[in-house]
């Protein structure tokens, strides 16, 4: 973060190169020919694009999700072949759910009969918790590092680090379930994977990638439609190992099988196709006797340089839209418990739930594809004879329309699923929820709009730690309630307090996100700069753009 002295040194910085703007499309390598052209000679496969990072994106969340339900349904039954086996005085010394025990289930006993047990229930519900936070607490820690080092470093090398994180994943389960190592190995390799920044980096480091190689009108759009793919890839993997689970003759281990084989592909894919989506700033035009490499800044450099990012998300509107980031990943890390619920409550199994994640899917395209395309194209496409700005303006009132009614529909959504007590309600209500999907890629979008292209990858990490503090959150709150309801006459608790969650939501939304504050506050109003001999840009952060960015959010007021 650079400190301009004056505000003549600010506006000089500014002159050697064009700042950001709402209209600015955010590419390093933006055109500079006359004809509009990139001047990127590469074949069209070759230069980056979002379709680039559809296939890593798909392969990495298919990967993980195909094995998902499985491992849960492999952990419920291997908890309950220990709970059983100290039942019956056949275990060792070790305590049930000991995290040192070495004890291993090769026999597992069958999942109708454990699902239907409160006590392994909320042993599952533990263990998910000690994992899960295994994962999320170095995670927290490592996030910031890793979005420094896709803005330094490039989209591409830090694109292996979620794709490795959950090949390592797999191996650990295979390790549990087939070579007789304990649940204790579970825990070394989660801390790992939190430390390469767990199997969903890959959302944030596609976002990023993402907001190199779009224009700022496109982007709500483009996210949507990556949401999209992503809950598809989400669901339908659920289900495929549902099915999977039903056809193998090894059942839920064999399913981890298939998961390494689509991990070992993705792998493949971005070694050899995935092209490079960040470049270095273009020197100015006006001084051609440079001829020295562009210097790339230093980490420690590059991570301190996340304070323009905290600067601009710690104002209204923008902490109000990270607020609700941080309700709803909150509320998802609820909605994991979601499987041990239903397997309680309605006898489902991985095959039960993956034909529901399936569905819920198939609601969400509906919504995020087929209705949202519908909204942008009626209420937000150019006409003729209004300005960009009156188009922009439009747009953004859409936007925070979709998140308001979004917050809203999930807040009573949640609260009937905890009060559902048949398998057709679930459905029902789940068809509506998916109204509320659009949200979350919105306000995403939002977002984005705050910051120069020099600070998205330290934006969306900003996010992405933003989600590992929720989930933390999460997996303190939801587990033990979950543990101490199953076996009450309110087991749906913790879906009821999502619902309460979204609530509150709803009301930041309704009540704090104005139109006019959001539309004053893009990153147009955050001077950029760029240093020519070093080929690094820097974000000018001053009292002067301080006191602009408040006269104008003011105005608009």
């Amino acid at each position: 973060m650079v400190m301009s002295s004056s505000p003549t040194q600010a506006q000089s910085s500014s002159q050697h190169v064009n700042s950001a703007s709402e209209t600015t499309p955010l590419l390093n390598n933006a055109p500079d020919a006359s004809d509009g052209s990139t001047g990127d000679i590469r074949p069209w496969y070759r230069r980056p694009s979002p379709l680039h990072v559809v296939l890593p994106l798909v392969g990495t969340v298919f990967s993980y999700s195909v094995s998902l339900v499985p491992i849960q349904q492999f952990m419920l039954m291997y908890l309950c072949g220990r709970y059983l086996a100290v039942k019956e005085g056949q275990a060792g010394t070790a305590a049930l759910g000991s995290i040192l025990s070495s004890d291993s289930i090769n026999d597992l006993p069958s999942f109708a009969k454990c699902r239907e047990i409160p006590d392994v229930q909320a042993l599952a519900a533990k263990w998910q918790m000690i994992l899960t936070l295994s994962t999320s607490v170095p995670a927290l820690l490592a996030t910031p590092l890793i979005g420094a080092l896709s803005d330094r470093a490039g989209r591409k090398p830090v694109f292996f680090l979620p794709i490795l994180s959950g090949l390592i994943g797999s191996l650990a389960i295979l390790a549990v379930a087939q070579f007789d190592f304990g649940l204790w190995i579970l825990i070394l390799v989660h801390l790992l994977q939190g430390c390469m920044g767990g199997d969903l980096a890959i959302v944030m480091i596609t976002f990023a990638y993402i907001a190199d190689v779009t224009t700022a009108e496109t982007r709500s759009k483009v996210f949507v439609t990556i949401e999209a793919l992503t809950f598809i890839s989400f669901t339908i993997g659920p289900y495929c190992g549902g099915v999977l689970t039903r056809v193998l003759p090894s059942g839920v281990i064999g399913v981890v099988y298939v998961t390494i084989i689509g991990q070992l592909l993705t792998v493949v894919y971005v070694t050899l196709c995935l092209p490079e989506s960040l470049t270095p700033p273009k020197r100015s035009v006006t001084d051609p006797g440079l001829s020295t490499p562009a210097a790339k800044p230093s980490v420690l450099a590059t991570l301190i340089s996340f304070g323009p990012v905290v600067r601009v998300v710690s104002k209204p509107p923008r902490i109000y839209l990270l607020s609700l980031v941080f309700i709803t990943s909150t509320c998802v890390g609820g909605i994991a418990l979601f499987f041990y619920y239903a397997s309680y409550r309605f006898g489902w199994d991985a095959y039960d739930e993956g034909v529901f994640m399936l569905y819920a899917s198939g609601t969400r395209v509906f919504w995020m594809m087929g209705i949202a395309t519908i909204l942008y194209k009626v209420f937000a496409g150019e006409r003729h004879g209004e300005s960009e700005t009156e188009t922009s303006l439009r747009k953004v009132r859409l936007d925070v329309r979709i998140v308001r009614i979004g917050m809203l529909v999930l807040a009573g959504g949640w609260i009937l699923l905890g009060l559902a007590s048949a398998s057709w309600m679930v459905y029902a209500v789940t068809f509506w929820n998916g109204i509320g999907t659009l949200a979350k890629p919105t306000i995403r979008s939002l977002l984005s709009r705050s910051v120069p292209p020099a600070l998205q990858g330290r934006l969306f990490s900003t996010i992405q730690v933003t989600d590992q503090v929720a989930t933390i959150f999460s997996n303190l709150v939801f587990p033990p309630i979950w543990a101490a309801s199953v076996g009450g006459p309110y087991p749906g608790l913790f879906l009821q307090i999502i619902g309460g969650l979204f609530c509150i939501a709803a009301f930041i939304a309704c009540a704090f996100i104005k139109v006019g504050d959001i539309a004053n506050g893009f990153h147009g109003n955050i001077p950029v700069s760029v240093d020519a001999e070093k080929g690094t840009e820097e974000v000018v952060l001053d009292a002067e753009t301080d006191g602009g960015e408040r006269d104008a959010e003011n105005a608009a007021a």
